[in-house]
């Protein structure tokens, strides 16, 4: 039965690899036809809302908005949720992972508002002031790593899916 399992585990593994790949194809070209990221789609809407898999963008200011509707405009804000599936139009089995939790995507909210300008990044002295994504890490030889050039993040929570929201929208336990 061993073997059966560690099968079942390395297709859970290329299955999610597919997702991250996809989603992370998705996003890119919403880029590149939109000339900034998209928002984050709302993790604890129910497959039932209108909304459900749409970025969460108010549409006057230009800027992302959290869960609770609140807009964020501010230099350093973050903003997190699911993969906008509808919105970069993929199909919503690419949002999910292998244990059918959604993926997280976490991107600045600046990056995914309209008025983004990748020439804000081009000059020093104006890219120190506009915010990246930092993530801290180990390398191959154990030792600590910041990387403080990442646009945005896509996390599959794995199979104990801690921190993940179910297809239901709830956070899973």
């Amino acid at each position: 039965m061993k073997e059966y399992e560690r099968y079942v585990a390395d297709q859970k593994v290329t299955f999610v690899a597919k997702s991250l790949e996809e989603a992370n194809a998705g996003i890119e070209l919403f880029y590149f036809n939109n000339n900034r990221y998209p928002c984050p789609a709302n993790a604890t809407l129910g497959r039932d809302d209108p909304n459900y898999g749409l970025e969460m963008l108010d549409t006057t200011s230009g800027f992302c908005m959290d869960d609770t509707g609140t807009i964020l405009t501010g230099e350093t804000d973050i903003v997190a949720g699911m993969i906008p599936f509808k919105t970069i139009k993929l199909p919503e089995k690419q949002a999910l992972d292998s244990w059918n939790n959604r993926l997280s995507y976490t991107i600045s909210a600046y990056m995914a508002s309209t008025s983004f300008s990748e020439d804000d990044y081009g000059e020093p002295s104006i890219t120190s002031s506009k915010p990246y994504i930092s993530i801290e890490g180990l390398d191959t030889t154990g030792a600590t790593v910041l990387n403080d050039q990442i646009h945005y993040i896509i996390v599959s929570h794995g199979s104990s899916g801690a921190g993940a929201y179910n297809t239901q929208g709830d956070i899973a336990v």
